[in-house]
């Protein structure tokens, strides 16, 4: 059942200038956006840092016949509001707790990628319950200080209040490219409405403030204490369908091929792409390579 179907208050449907559409809510008195559609499993798309939900589009297309998908912008992130407040990954999995709670949702799938893959895993670990499967796409499940789509040095600076804000100054168009570039491996298939839209966000009120909290979070976060929430998860024997690309520079196909034996996890493999397999691939290998294997997994849960 679709979501506006169930809540009158979430009938705020919008377009802006990149092409977004999706729709508002109040959550926690502020404005969060999402976009939701399909009937089936409540299916909940999870994106990473620094980026948002619309770059994930293609994905939530190729997967909402089959599922009821929502997809959402953090609070802080993307076209959501950005108060003044604590960003940190324990705080997001509380805001996902209470949107679930909002939207009644039933014991969800969590499909996340990159840091949107461990916040799926802490909240699996806090929230067994509430989980029916997860699919995690080239999750960051160590090294925290340079899986967030930055180089160590740059990680290193913004850790520290007056450079972080200093250096946080200079980003712009041409930044946010470079940042990009960096997650593909085919270069080539990098356009200039993949790097409008993944800029977008940064000129909303309180972008940089918010992006540079969650940044220093994520760069303090233990690796140490991140697995044990992982032994905890497995022992929950929670169905784990585990993507991982072969030419991620941050995260190496060995780091898959680990996690996927710690957790217990079927690991499936897309050879020739890098960091974010929902852009880089091309409409015929998106859905070889990854719309259909998520499906396949899905279907059996």
């Amino acid at each position: 059942m679709h979501l506006l179907r169930k809540k009158n208050s979430i009938k705020s449907l919008l377009k802006d200038e990149t092409g977004a559409l999706g729709q508002f809510i109040d959550f926690k008195g502020f404005k969060m956006f999402l976009q939701e559609g399909g009937e089936g499993k409540d299916t909940l798309l999870i994106h990473g840092f620094p980026d948002h939900s619309q770059n994930l589009k293609r994905l939530f297309d190729g997967l909402v016949p089959h599922q009821h998908m929502i997809a959402y912008d953090r609070l802080g992130s993307g076209r959501s509001d950005k108060p003044d407040q604590v960003y940190n990954l324990s705080q997001a999995v509380e805001n996902l707790a209470l949107l679930q709670n909002k939207l009644s949702l039933d014991p969800m799938v969590l499909v996340g990628h990159s840091i949107g893959g461990t916040l799926s895993m802490l909240f699996a670990a806090k929230f067994p319950e509430r989980v029916k499967a997860m699919v995690l796409i080239n999750p960051a499940f160590k090294n925290f200080k340079i899986q967030t789509g930055m180089n160590y040095l740059g990680a290193w600076f913004l850790r520290w209040s007056l450079l972080g804000e200093f250096m946080l100054l200079f980003q712009n168009r041409f930044s946010t490219q470079k940042c990009l570039r960096m997650a593909f491996y085919n270069k080539n298939r990098m356009t200039k409405e993949m790097v409008d839209n993944y800029h977008f966000p940064f000129h909303t009120e309180g972008a940089k403030k918010s992006y540079l909290r969650e940044m220093r979070s994520i760069y303090h976060m233990s690796d140490h204490l991140f697995l044990k929430e992982i032994d905890q998860v497995r022992n929950h024997r929670i169905p784990i369908f585990l993507v991982w690309t072969e030419k991620d520079w941050s995260m190496p196909i060995e780091d898959g091929q680990a996690f996927a034996k710690r957790l217990g996890a079927k690991l499936h493999t897309i050879p020739e792409c890098g960091h974010s397999p929902y852009l880089e691939l091309d409409d015929a290998r998106l859905q070889k390579d990854l719309i259909q294997p998520i499906q396949g997994f899905l279907d059996q849960v």
